[in-house]
């Protein structure tokens, strides 16, 4: 439970799924629009951290006075929604975030000096490899799952479809400057 239980808000968007049962009808769908189990509807969760209210230099915003740590209101809830739309809904009822996971590896094309191909259980990874472009086709609890990262005039072209390995329904298109590179062990064939 967030410690922030007491704002208006919560009134009309549980805080958890536990709380769906004793609530009605319509609380359920402010619940799958607006909720967020993990974070809070503020953002004010254990996993949200900082990054979503930092400036592009990794500062905090303090200048503008929503983005301060601890300071909830109806803005940061709207900013909050803007940056993490739907994750009840993507994460809990289309998804399968709080179920053991399966995930199966269809076909994954890595380029680094030569290309490579595999077909394996896998561990949890939205991209097949941690810096070299590729495309990968996984299954993830039998929902389909694609994904694609290439160099494109020195920026690194991300983009994804599908349910992701944690669970949650996602669309993604973005071009970044770098990756950051993540271990993840691969086993090719």
């Amino acid at each position: 439970m967030t410690i922030y239980a007491d704002h208006w808000l919560y009134n009309y968007i549980p805080q958890n799924q536990e709380e769906l049962l004793k609530k009605p009808c319509w609380q359920r769908i402010t619940w799958a629009l607006f909720g967020n189990d993990d974070d809070g509807i503020f953002g004010e969760g254990p996993h949200s951290g900082h990054r979503w209210i930092e400036k592009w230099d990794g500062k905090i915003n303090k200048e503008i006075k929503i983005f301060e740590p601890g300071k909830i209101c109806f803005t940061r809830f709207l900013s909050w929604q803007i940056r993490n739309p739907l994750h009840n809904f993507t994460a809990y009822v289309i998804g399968f975030k709080n179920a053991v996971n399966v995930s199966f590896t269809q076909l994954a094309l890595i380029t680094t000096k030569e290309i490579s191909f595999y077909q394996k259980l896998r561990k949890v990874s939205v991209f097949p490899m941690n810096d070299s472009s590729g495309v990968y086709i996984g299954l993830h609890n039998n929902r389909p799952f694609i994904s694609l990262r290439c160099k494109v005039m020195n920026k690194w072209l991300e983009s994804y479809a599908g349910w992701r390995p944690r669970g949650g329904f996602g669309l993604a298109f973005r071009l970044k400057d770098s990756i950051k590179v993540k271990e993840c062990p691969v086993v090719r064939m």
